[in-house]
């Protein structure tokens, strides 16, 4: 096995290792959240959008929280 096709196969099983344990995290009703940022796009335009939506979920009464 080539060294790139290693490296290929560890990439993979931490990508599931990481989809497994999202998929076994849980929260109550809309307290948590799971962010996935593209490669190459800008953390500052997801920061913005991040506080764009906890100013309009701060708007927004929940019955859990």
């Amino acid at each position: 096995m080539s060294q790139d096709a290693a490296e290929q196969n560890i990439q993979m099983w931490k990508v599931k290792k990481l989809i497994k344990s999202l998929d076994a995290a849980r929260g109550a009703g809309t307290s948590m959240i799971s962010l996935i940022i593209p490669p190459k796009d800008q953390i500052s335009r997801v920061s913005a959008m991040l506080t764009q939506e906890y100013g309009t979920a701060s708007n927004i009464k929940s019955r859990v929280n």
